[in-house]
């Protein structure tokens, strides 16, 4: 979490679902901004427009409201309130960081205003304040101060100090107050049982050991999420990649359950939480429901999150808290896009936006040059679709992590290569290649879709290009996909192309029920494989996997195939490209 993240996760929540602040009314200036209670207090000075009810409240680091400063009418004007670093039972609160908020209407969660302070007397490693839900804790915070700037590591112990559990905090740091959140995880993510716990922190010029203990686990909360596909039916996310179930979009809703009534101090660290991952970082705020219970959360259609970045095929909802089971739902999506939407060279998008359009995404990419990428990537290509008519070139980037054999390739939708444009060994970091949208003869491709791909030792990557202007895309083979209804006979497989050794699963829909036959046909005709022969019940999905063999066990060469899902008669087929 970086800093404040969690104490901000309420208010940013409010603000994403645009019941955030009108924000005529401002917190001034806070004077100073790190104190230390005993010494000179710091004072708060704000600034109202009109007459009006205001409360301004000291918040910790976990969101928990620590003290009330102003609660009741004001006239307009200049305003200015003390804190002298004491809790509403007049304690002096821990060393860390705080928060200080302006709210003219509390009762609906507004607020107006909102900036940090920190309360920092020196060394110090302080009692760890907790997020504790139905007698459990969740979180734990700890709050430390350093005299100069130093090295420091803040880390979790087991209680004698003998074995390290997790580093929470750690690196160089300036002088003045630091926080380390501990989400009850060792370093191998695997939830810590409950007992005796030892914080150290350790630093160049100061050590300090705080015994202290983790309440008892007994409930783990469930997350389930469900997507309403285009035509209504309710489709329940997945915890298995695998078995993501296909929804054919556009989505008309998707709604995100928690099974347990949460307080606003943990629903707004669950939404600090998605918001640092990306799970709802792109959804528009007036899109954003949420129940009374805060156990319910709505998105109206589809906003395509940083898991999608292509729009369709495989992505997920993550809330990584190790109190949320399961963490993550996936989903794979099914688009029946009519059109393109055109980005330039700088992947910047040119021109309106239609919802039915294809949009390559964005370049995954990292800021500095001199880095090496923690994982193999390849960005989409830019402009995209890309002409002949105007530069008649398009670039791609791609990352290593490590010095790989690395193949870069174009194929065709029946599985042709048409064009390899990197083959041989590279080193570690970024790369950017520039192709002509030529083939490997040197003359030019025609219009239509053309799929990228990256072999980089073990990894295999993938994007997509269009190449000939304005192009109707939902006539092009292996872009425009089926839509998937369990109530009727239908057939689906993903993913697909298969690329060299891989595989792909087949989602069977029987309709009605009967004597089922899913099986394998080459471009001839000729039978490949026989996959599935049984009597099955209607009204469900039957996966079944192909590894991209034939009858007798050995591999097929690359090139079309069919699937055949036969039910008493009546067939459905879906082409299946395997590329080697």
């Amino acid at each position: 979490m970086t800093r404040h993240t969690l104490i901000a996760g309420l208010i940013t929540w409010f603000s994403l679902v645009g019941i955030g602040p009108a924000s005529a009314q401002d917190i001034v200036n806070i004077e100073p901004y790190s104190f230390c209670p005993g010494d000179t207090p710091t004072v708060v000075e704000y600034s109202l427009p009109a007459d009006s009810y205001v409360q301004i409240t000291v918040y910790n680091a976990l969101a928990a409201a620590v003290v009330v400063l102003v609660d009741g009418m004001e006239a307009a004007g200049l305003h200015s309130v003390v804190w002298n670093g004491l809790d509403d039972e007049g304690l002096i609160v821990p060393v860390g960081w705080y928060s200080v908020r302006l709210d003219t209407d509390p009762s609906d969660l507004e607020h107006d205003d909102e900036e940090d302070v920190d309360v920092f007397c020196g060394n110090d490693l302080a009692e760890p304040i907790r997020l504790i839900h139905l007698g459990q804790d969740l979180l734990i915070a700890f709050g430390y101060g350093l005299e100069v700037p130093q090295n420091s590591n803040l880390a979790i112990r087991s209680a004698d100090g003998s074995q390290h559990v997790r580093t929470i905090a750690g690196g160089p740091h300036d002088a003045g107050a630091g926080m380390g959140f501990w989400f009850l995880r060792d370093e191998n993510d695997e939830r810590v049982p409950p007992g005796d716990y030892l914080a150290r922190l350790t630093a160049t010029h100061y050590t300090q050991d705080l015994p202290f203990s983790v309440l008892t686990w007994e409930n783990v909360y469930t997350m389930s999420v469900t997507m309403r596909d285009a035509d209504g039916i309710l489709v329940a996310g997945s915890e298995d990649a695998e078995a993501a179930p296909v929804v054919r979009t556009p989505i008309l809703e998707t709604t995100i359950t928690i099974d347990t009534p949460l307080t606003p101090q943990l629903f707004g660290i669950v939404a600090a939480v998605w918001q640092e991952h990306g799970s709802l970082a792109n959804f528009a705020a007036e899109s954003v429901t949420i129940s009374s219970d805060s156990t319910v959360v709505t998105l109206a259609g589809f906003e395509e999150p940083d898991q999608w970045p292509d729009r369709y095929g495989l992505g997920w909802f993550q809330l990584p808290l190790p109190w949320i089971s399961p963490t993550t739902a996936h989903f794979h999506l099914r688009h029946e896009f009519t059109g393109v939407t055109h980005t330039d060279h700088d992947c910047q998008i040119n021109g309106p936006v239609d919802p039915t359009d294809w949009l390559c995404g964005e370049p995954y990419w990292i800021e500095d040059d001199d880095d090496t990428p923690e994982d193999v990537f390849l960005s989409p290509a830019c402009p995209n679709p890309a002409n002949h008519d105007t530069d008649g070139s398009t670039t791609l980037g791609f990352g290593l992590p490590a010095a790989l054999a690395v193949r870069l390739y174009a194929i065709d939708t029946q599985g042709h290569r048409v064009r390899n444009l990197v083959e041989g060994a590279l080193l570690p970091g970024q790369h950017l290649v520039t192709w002509n949208l030529r083939d490997d003869e040197g003359a030019d491709l025609p219009g239509g879709l053309y799929r990228v791909i990256l072999e980089a030792g073990p990894s295999l990557e993938e994007t997509t290009v269009f190449c000939g202007g304005d192009v109707e895309i939902a006539s092009i083979s292996g872009v425009g996909d089926q839509s998937f209804d369990t109530a009727g006979l239908n057939l689906a497989a993903a993913p697909n192309p298969v690329w060299g050794r891989g595989r792909t699963e087949l989602m069977c829909a029987p309709g009605r029920g009967g004597g089922l036959e899913l099986k394998i046909y080459d471009v001839a005709g000729r039978l490949v494989r026989t996959l599935l022969q049984e009597t099955v019940a209607g009204g469900q999905t039957i996966p079944v996997e192909w590894d991209g063999r034939d009858d007798r066990g050995a591999r097929v060469p690359a090139g079309v195939f069919f699937a055949r899902l036969t039910v008493d008669g009546e067939s459905r087929t879906e082409k299946i490209v395997v590329v080697q």
